[in-house]
């Protein structure tokens, strides 16, 4: 607090009391009003702020690269795109005209397929996202594709898709923060069904 000629005031919190009778402790019978200081206790409180960044990248895999591929159709090894699979394979879908793999088909010449339940994993742990990709029933004019996600072993998502072999159905989840990714296939014969452009986040 500053006074009126400028110089700084300090101001202390008291309490009064009086005494009527004296102040016999101090040794001072008289009577009079006692002004005694307050004592105060200042605490200052420190908070801490932690941020966390998380990089995410996402990969289009369309299964052009894979390494010493045949020219016909093969197993998908692990890991492949920092993905274990299993039950999945690769067809070079310019190799079977009389399918309906090509309408999956982008500039390369191959694509995946799978007849029975397959999985996808992340092989270093931890989680992935599954975002997007293209499906075809090749040889079947109807089918039923199941996807399912699950995180240590519990179910998080789950949809079925209908496909047919006269045109691509686009898939689009955006599921995230899976360690597992399954997929099944019903409802007809043969079962096969292809997929490509897989939208990965890892």
């Amino acid at each position: 607090m500053t006074a009126d000629d400028g110089s700084t005031l300090t101001l202390e919190l008291c309490h009064i009391q009086s005494y009527p009778n004296g102040r016999n402790d101090s040794g001072d019978n008289s009577s009079g009003i006692i002004v005694e200081p307050i004592p105060t206790t200042t605490t200052t409180t420190s908070t801490t702020t932690t941020t966390t960044t998380t990089t995410t990248s996402i990969a289009v895999l369309t299964f052009g690269d894979i390494p010493s591929a045949s020219p016909d159709q093969g197993n998908i090894t692990s890991p492949y795109y920092g993905l274990n699979w299993s039950n999945f394979y690769y067809i070079n879908a310019s190799a079977y005209t009389t399918s309906a793999y090509h309408y999956i088909q982008g500039t390369g010449q191959y694509v995946a397929w799978f007849k029975q339940t397959a999985t996808i994993q992340p092989s270093g742990g931890g989680t992935i996202g599954i975002n997007s990709f293209i499906a075809v029933a090749p040889w079947t004019p109807a089918l039923t594709l199941g996807i399912t996600g699950y995180y240590l072993n519990s179910q998080v998502n789950s949809t079925t898709v209908p496909l047919t072999n006269t045109g691509s159905t686009t898939v689009t989840l955006n599921w995230l923060g899976l360690d597992t990714i399954q997929f099944t296939t019903t409802g007809g014969t043969p079962p096969d069904i292809g997929i490509n452009n897989l939208s990965i986040t890892f």
